[in-house]
């Protein structure tokens, strides 16, 4: 009994020190043998556009979302699957304005409808492919010109109103636009008639004149790390108007045009 005791008492002792020895070997060698997965960079499209108001901003399009980066503006635009709501996000002043898909998926922000008296569309190339020429002919309304515009432009041109639009859109590419994609790029350029990739739209006034308001300068393949391709998570919940400044800008756009007039009056 006794040796059977002791043998007993021995096995178990032996069985508590390989347990802690396991737990202790495991414990230092899991964070080396072990470690955290690295997600793959994801692939986009990249459309380097420049814009009359914004100036030169990227496009970036992937299979499960879309944005626009504006850096003259600070703005990151983007929404992602599945709920695809739209986030215009200021880098600055980390502030956010979120919408829900159903919401702004029917919405033009900042404009009214166009008012569209015809329409028609031509054969057109981009970059020696086949593309598409959608023209609008407008009806006046004060809608035509948005606030954007309004600061970019001299005073004779804010006289007129622009009463053609023509968009172009390349038939042969290897971007393929969801749906709520097609929204996106609808939704940014004001103009619901735009039926895919937008690579170029200009306005066109009774006079001749026109404005270049999309100019596509590239369109690559690139990649973007998991971290920057997801809905910022360091922000404070804003307005639309107060995530664009917009009062900053009109305050600074006014003060611009005074010194002009001022500049002027002295001159004479």
């Amino acid at each position: 009994m006794q040796t059977f005791t002791c043998a007993g008492s021995f096995n178990r002792l032996l069985t508590r020190a390989g347990l802690s020895l396991m737990l202790i070997f495991s414990t230092q060698t899991l964070p080396e043998s072990a470690p955290a997965r690295q997600a793959s960079p994801i692939k986009v499209a990249r459309l380097e556009q420049k814009l009359i108001a914004y100036g030169t901003s990227e496009l970036l399009i992937g299979e499960n979302g879309i944005e626009y980066k504006i850096p003259r503006q600070n703005l990151r635009i983007l929404a992602f699957a599945p709920d695809w709501k739209l986030m215009v996000y200021n880098t600055k002043t980390k502030m956010a304005s979120v919408q829900p898909y159903g919401h702004w998926s029917r919405k033009i922000t900042g404009k009214e409808a166009l008012l569209v008296k015809s329409s028609q569309t031509r054969a057109a190339s981009y970059q020696g492919k086949p593309a598409r020429l959608t023209i609008l002919y407008l009806l006046p309304s004060e809608s035509d010109v948005s606030k954007s515009e309004f600061i970019y432009r001299d005073a004779n041109g804010r006289a007129q109103q622009y009463n053609r639009i023509e968009l172009l859109e390349p038939l042969e590419t290897n971007i393929k636009l969801k749906r709520q994609q097609a929204e996106f790029i609808r939704w940014k350029l004001g103009v619901p008639q735009a039926d895919g990739l937008v690579v170029q739209q200009q306005n066109f006034y009774p006079s001749g004149k026109k404005d270049q308001m999309v100019e596509t300068i590239s369109i690559s393949q690139t990649t973007v790390s998991p971290d920057t391709w997801r809905y910022p998570s360091d922000f404070t919940l804003g307005s639309m108007a107060t995530v664009k400044e917009e009062k900053k800008k009109y305050m600074q756009a006014a003060e611009m045009f005074g010194t002009l007039i001022l500049d002027k009056k002295e001159g004479k």
